[in-house]
């Protein structure tokens, strides 16, 4: 007799972004995908980097109906949250597909879609909340996503060539790309980071136009940074170079300390030469009249 393992439901939670619906997707430990929704109107190329042609929000966290790919990917999450548990049992039998739970606020679920939120409003440049892959992806795969994730910072790109060879399989750059365009969390896992050897955007799963709106918005909100962290040392130099000048200043007599000084010094000078001089005077004319006296011209 076949045990059969119930599995958790899959959470689901839908946000609202410029580039269209994302679909948040998981169980209450792990996030396993993030799905892009049907392509809206396009962004014209003015507001294409602009971080505010509209605001983020979460559509619906409600009950939805996974087809079977998604409750495959459900059941691998699942699996992998209760490995250890579930290494002893087996199940041969396929159930019909399960329906999302309304997941709850503090499920990972519910915390990436947050981040991704934050992350169009221009107040976040990365994600912490705890990833699973399906036990179908390669071990190339695998590495291919955790390097991009933990190297390839916000703002910056690297080349197909140049991903290969940091996860040391050069040559690889038809793996890397395939690898990118199997990537089951987009965004989060940031593959769209990753362009051609001379700079162009060749694919996205999700539409060349995300992937340029998604490198436009990053570059855009890292020069704003750049230049309020140019402006913070600047003050800062500028409030050093001020304490700097005033602790100068007390040190330095004034002006007027300054003047009566130099008035002062010349009339003790005058006074110190007549005395000489008095005195001068005084020896000449006792050696004049010892001469006298003793020495006949």
């Amino acid at each position: 007799m076949a045990l059969a393992v119930s599995q958790p439901p899959p959470l689901v939670v839908t946000v609202s972004t410029p580039i269209g619906l994302l679909s948040v997707r998981g169980t209450k430990s792990h996030v396993y995908a993030i799905d892009f929704g049907a392509d809206p109107e396009q962004p014209t190329a003015d507001s294409r980097s602009s971080s505010s042609s509209s605001s983020s929000r979460i559509v619906s966290a409600e009950d939805l109906t996974l087809d079977a790919a998604a409750d495959a990917a459900a059941a691998d999450a699942a699996a992998a949250d209760a490995a250890a548990a579930d290494e002893s049992r087996h199940d041969t039998s396929k159930s019909a597909p399960d329906t999302a739970a309304a997941p709850r606020e503090d499920s990972a679920v519910y915390q990436c879609a947050l981040q991704l939120i934050e992350y169009f409003d221009g107040k976040r440049s990365s994600f912490d909340v705890p990833l699973a892959f399906s036990h179908k992806a390669t071990p190339f795969q695998r590495r291919t996503w955790d390097y991009m994730q933990r190297n390839v910072l916000f703002g910056d790109v690297i080349s197909y060539g140049g991903l290969a060879n940091c996860i040391s399989d050069k040559g690889a750059c038809r793996a890397v790309g395939m690898a990118n365009n199997r990537n089951p969390l987009p965004i989060v896992v940031p593959c769209h980071r990753v362009v051609g050897s001379d700079g162009s955007l060749v694919g996205f799963a999700g539409g060349l136009w995300r992937k340029e709106w998604l490198l436009a918005h990053e570059s855009k909100l890292r020069v704003i940074k750049q230049r309020l962290q140019q402006q913070q040392q600047q003050s800062e130099s500028q409030s050093q170079s001020q304490s700097v000048g005033s602790h100068v200043s007390d040190s330095t007599p004034s002006s007027s300390s300054r003047r009566s000084t130099e008035h002062s010094q010349p009339a003790a000078s005058t006074t110190a030469t007549s005395v000489s001089t008095t005195k001068a005077e005084r020896r000449s004319s006792k050696t004049a009249a010892v001469r006298s006296k003793y020495f006949k011209v």
